[in-house]
C-alpha cells in the first residue's frame, strides 16, 4: 500500500508543477516533471521558469511540512559544448542547490552534454565487479562447465553490463567490450595478450556491441507501439519528424535498415518478442560475417598475424569441442586456446615482443638441431625434442582417425587443429610437451 499512498500524497504536486506552465514544449504538450516514487525531475527551458518551479516546489514542501536532502537535489544545465554552464545560483527555500556537470538517476548518469560515456563507464566498473565475483565462485569450486558459466555470466554480469543498453548502446565501448573479453579469456585460461577475435571465435559469443543493438532494436519496436495518449508517444513522434544526424533514433534507424527490418518493426501486426527474435538472427548473421572479414584483416600487423594459422581451420563463429569437453582440464585447454590462436609462448610468438623485435626468419627451434622457425606446426609435427611424446599420444590418433594423410603432413595439422575427436589428444600432447620445455629449460 505504501507506493500507492506516497503517488495519492504527492499527486498534487504533479498539478500545482503543471499549472504553472514552465515546462519544455515538444509536439505541442508540456512537460515540466517527471516522478518515480519519490524522485522528482524538474525541466525548464531557462534560469527564469527554473527559479519559478523550485517556489512553486518549496511551498507544497512547507505545505505538507516536506524537507528536501540538499545532497542528493542537483541543478544540470544540460547545453551544446558551445554554450557555457549557467552560473545562476539556483535556491529553494533557504537550500542553494548546487550546478554539476552530471546526475545519476536510475542507474544512469546523466552529463550536460548528453553523452553516455559515464553511464558506460560506471555500468562497465559494475560489470567487472560482479564478474570477479563469479571467478571467485569458479576457483573455489574448482572450476565448472561452459555451460554453468556461460549462464551465470548472462545472468550475474551482462544484466549489469548492458542495464538500458537500449538508450546508450548505439556504438561500440571498448569498456564493455573488455568485460566480455575478460570473462571469455578467464574460462579459458589465456592472457590477455590472447587475441580477441580468436577467443571470442572459439566460445562462439556475440559481440557486445552486436547485444547492444538488439538492446535499441527493442526499445524502439516498444516506442513504435506506445498508446498514442501517452507523453512519451508525442515525443517519439517528434523525433522521427524533427530528426538530426546524431539524434538516437537515426542512429537506431540505421542498424534497422542495415538488416532490412523496418516493415516488420513498424508495423504493430507482430509483437515486439517476434521483431527482436528476428533482429538477433540477422544481427548474428552480420556478427559472423564481420568476425571474419577482421580475422583476414592483416593491417598494422608488421610483425604478422597472430591468426595467421588460426584462419586456416577456424571459418565459423561456433563454440569449440575443446571448451565444453569435461574431459579435457582447464590446463589442457589453455595450451588448446593458445596454440589455436598464436599466442603459445614458443619462438615465434616471443619473438615479436623482443627488443628490438626478431625478425621472423630468425625466430629458431632452440629443442631441436633442425634449424626451422618455431610455429605451432613445428612443435606439433616435426620438433625432435617431443617425438616420444608424438608417438605416445598422437600416433594412434592419426593412425586410426586419418590413414589418408601423409604421416605429419601440414594437411593433417591442420584436421587435428580443427577435428572434434582430435582435442583430447591434442591436449595431452600439449600439456607433456609444455612439461618437457620446462625440464628442457632448467
Amino acid at each position: 500500500m505504501s507506493p500507492s499512498l506516497f503517488s495519492i500524497y504527492i499527486n498534487d504536486l504533479v498539478e500545482v508543477i503543471n499549472a504553472a506552465n514552465c515546462g519544455v514544449t515538444v509536439d505541442n504538450r508540456t512537460i515540466s516533471i517527471m516522478l518515480y516514487a519519490d524522485d522528482i525531475v524538474l525541466i525548464t527551458p531557462d534560469e527564469t521558469s527554473m527559479d519559478k518551479l523550485l517556489s512553486v516546489l518549496n511551498e507544497w514542501c512547507e505545505k505538507w511540512q516536506i524537507s528536501l536532502n540538499p545532497q542528493k537535489t542537483k541543478i544540470v544545465h544540460f547545453r551544446t559544448p558551445s554554450k557555457p554552464q549557467s552560473t545562476h545560483k539556483f535556491t529553494c527555500g533557504p537550500e542553494i542547490i548546487e550546478t554539476c556537470d552530471c546526475y545519476r538517476y536510475f542507474g544512469l548518469w546523466f552529463n550536460e552534454r548528453l553523452d553516455m560515456n559515464k553511464t558506460v563507464k560506471e555500468l562497465s566498473k559494475s560489470a567487472s565487479r560482479a564478474l570477479g565475483v563469479l571467478c571467485i565462485k569458479f576457483k573455489i569450486l574448482g572450476g565448472m562447465t561452459f555451460k554453468v558459466f556461460s549462464k551465470l555470466y548472462a545472468s550475474l554480469v551482462e544484466p549489469i553490463l548492458f542495464y538500458c543498453a537500449g538508450i546508450w548502446g548505439t556504438k561500440s565501448y571498448s569498456c564493455v567490450n573488455n568485460i566480455q573479453n575478460k570473462a571469455i579469456k578467464f574460462f579459458l585460461g589465456v592472457g590477455k595478450t590472447t587475441s580477441n577475435l580468436a577467443t571470442r571465435g572459439d566460445v562462439g559469443w556475440t559481440s557486445c556491441e552486436t547485444k547492444q543493438k538488439v538492446e535499441c532494436i527493442r526499445q524502439l519496436c516498444k516506442l513504435h507501439r506506445l498508446d498514442s495518449n501517452r507523453y512519451l508517444s508525442s515525443y517519439f513522434n517528434y523525433l522521427m519528424i524533427h530528426k538530426t544526424r546524431n539524434s538516437w533514433y537515426t542512429k537506431v534507424t540505421k542498424f534497422v535498415e542495415s538488416i532490412n527490418l523496418g516493415e516488420l518493426i513498424k508495423f504493430n501486426i507482430n509483437s515486439v518478442k517476434y521483431a527482436v527474435n528476428e533482429a538477433k538472427l540477422r544481427f548474428d548473421e552480420l556478427d559472423s560475417l564481420n568476425w571474419s572479414n577482421d580475422m583476414y584483416n592483416d593491417k598494422n600487423n608488421v610483425n604478422g598475424n597472430k591468426l595467421r594459422t588460426y584462419r586456416q581451420f577456424k571459418h565459423i563463429r561456433i563454440t569449440e569441442s575443446y571448451v565444453t569437453n569435461p574431459k579435457i582440464t582447464r590446463h589442457q585447454r589453455r595450451l588448446i586456446s593458445q596454440t589455436r590462436s598464436g599466442s603459445l609462448p614458443i619462438a615465434i610468438e616471443t619473438g615479436r615482443y623482443s627488443k628490438p623485435p626478431i625478425l621472423l626468419e630468425n625466430r629458431l627451434c632452440n629443442y631441436c638441431d633442425q634449424k626451422e622457425i618455431e610455429n605451432e606446426f613445428h612443435v606439433i609435427m616435426k620438433c625432435k625434442a617431443y617425438n616420444d611424446i608424438r608417438r605416445e599420444i598422437l600416433a594412434d590418433f592419426v593412425n586410426n582417425t586419418s590413414p589418408n594423410y601423409d604421416e605429419y603432413s601440414y594437411e593433417l595439422f591442420l584436421m587435428i587443429m580443427s577435428d572434434d575427436y582430435a582435442q583430447t589428444s591434442l591436449g595431452k600432447f600439449l600439456e607433456q610437451m609444455y612439461y618437457k620445455r620446462k625440464q628442457l629449460s632448467v
